[in-house]
């Protein structure tokens, strides 16, 4: 009876295999839909650097206005120059991930977060390269699908990317256009200081000099709220002074 149960195994798991294969491939085939959709390989990856200036709320201690300045040098350099306006009073933030280490500034003087702002940001560099699709062609990365779901009230196709060393990140694609509509991942909240769940959505798009870029964006927390913004103004680079992201 054994004997015979042992062929039986084998197929089953040899059906898990060409299962698990298929899944790949058909996850695969959506990336390449959507890194034909944003101008094909060499337009993703013409530039390795760009600056995006937006406005918009963000829910801290109420809803608050801010302003806000992001460049970034692929793989892993982030400097972000945020402005708030907190019951008519002016509070300026500087963020700097050298890709190594991460500093915060609020009005000028550093404030220490410890270890868990280098982790944050960290993990925050390593969705840089998510967003020009082409490196999850790669072997470093593990595609699964992820099934479809309403966005924006239009249906989006999604697949979860896995990576060593990094959290888990779904992208989810505008079935009809395969710009990205939505992008879940957990992240970590200083505000409540505990992890959680984050969903990034791209509410509209533009044309630039690049691959069409969101020009709104909606970042929920725990089905909440977070931030609103409307981005200004994207420049892509070739490449930025490293001094840009040199830690104060």
């Amino acid at each position: 009876m054994r004997l015979c149960a042992l062929p039986l195994a084998a197929a089953l798991l040899f059906v898990g295999f060409t299962g698990a294969q298929q899944e790949q491939a058909e996850a695969r085939a959506i990336l390449e839909k959507a890194i034909k959709a944003q101008g094909g390989e060499e337009h993703l990856t013409k530039y390795k650097a760009g600056s995006m200036k937006a406005k918009g709320t963000i829910e801290v201690a109420g809803t608050v206005e801010i302003t806000q300045e992001l460049t970034f040098q692929l793989p892993d350099k982030l400097r972000d120059e945020s402005e708030l306006n907190i019951n008519g009073m002016q509070i300026k933030t500087l963020t700097v991930f050298d890709g190594k280490k991460a500093v915060i500034e609020v009005n000028g003087k550093k404030v220490d977060l410890g270890d868990k702002l280098t982790d944050t940001l960290r993990e925050a560099a390593g969705l840089l390269p998510l967003m020009k699709l082409v490196p999850l062609r790669g072997k470093a990365y593990e595609l699964a699908l992820a099934g479809e779901v309403q966005v924006n009230g239009k249906p989006a196709v999604g697949i979860r990317v896995s990576r060593k060393d990094q959290p888990d990140v779904t992208l989810y694609f505008d079935k009809a256009t395969y710009l990205v509509a939505k992008m879940d991942h957990r992240t970590f909240d200083f505000n409540s200081n505990q992890e959680v769940a984050e969903e990034r959505i791209m509410t509209e798009y533009k044309k630039g000099d690049g691959p069409p870029v969101p020009s709104k964006v909606r970042i929920n927390r725990d089905g909440k709220k977070f931030l609103e913004a409307e981005i200004l103004e994207y420049k892509n680079f070739d490449k930025l002074d490293d001094g840009m992201f040199t830690l104060p």
